[in-house]
């Protein structure tokens, strides 16, 4: 039988997981969200870079690409689009390559390159993500909040574990904890947006102005998507 695990934070993953795992990097709030919409939009590739700077040389570089993402909520000076999901629409990405940097989830990605296979997951595309990985053991890898244990991302986590569940999986001790904590908030704010508005994470958003992109990341299985990171090219595509 599978199992599913659930590292808090990159530096939490078990070196052993990372190479031999499915891995489901999730930044809920925004960027594996926004990633997941980019694809569901079209886009063509994806190449996710750790700071802004590097991010601006390569799109010096290449000329037909956008330059996406955000520092702090906000996208840089010169960003074509930034970190919400809103953004990312049929006529402006379709057929596009989009060179992203965030604050945390390509930082998340950044720290793989010993992984096998790597799978962007978030809410809106949880069932797409999770049958992808049926049959395999999967850790699911949380990119965190300034390098500390996002509720957010543990949220995301825990939908994901109650599907792989479903679908055959033997959870971690940790991992069912994880999912019944995210049952137990969802219960108790009474819907997964509101439970995602509660978060640290959340309330920063509301505060830039960006409930609507709250609302879309708590809408469960949205889209049938499957964006995957190729660890080799550093690209993510639709699987």
């Amino acid at each position: 039988m599978p199992i599913v695990d659930v590292a808090l934070l990159p530096e939490h993953a078990p070196k052993s997981q990372v190479e031999s795992h499915t891995l489901i990097v999730v930044d809920v709030l925004r960027a594996t969200t926004t990633i997941a919409a980019a694809f569901h939009a079209g886009a063509r590739t994806i190449l996710p870079v750790r700071d802004v700077d590097h991010a601006r040389h390569i799109a010096n570089a290449l000329h037909n690409s956008f330059l996406c993402g955000e520092r702090d909520g906000l996208p840089p000076a010169g960003f074509k689009l930034g970190n919400s999901p809103l953004e990312y629409t049929s006529d402006v990405v379709q057929g596009q390559d989009l060179i992203l940097t965030t604050t945390n989830g390509t930082r998340a990605l950044s720290m793989l390159d010993r992984a096998r296979t790597v799978l962007i997951g978030s809410i809106v595309n949880r069932g797409a993500v999770c049958d992808y990985a049926e049959g395999t053991d999967t850790t699911i890898i949380c990119a965190g909040t300034y390098q500390q244990v996002s509720a957010d991302d543990c949220f995301a986590a825990g939908l994901m574990v109650d599907r792989l569940i479903q679908l055959g999986a033997q959870p971690t001790e940790s991992a069912q904890l994880i999912a019944d904590a995210t049952n137990h908030a969802i219960d108790q704010h009474g819907s997964i947006h509101e439970a995602l508005r509660a978060t640290v994470h959340g309330k920063r958003l509301i505060e830039l102005g960006m409930d609507r992109d709250i609302e879309y990341a708590s809408r469960v299985d949205l889209l049938d998507v499957v964006p995957v990171y190729d660890v080799p090219s550093h690209r993510i595509t639709a699987g």
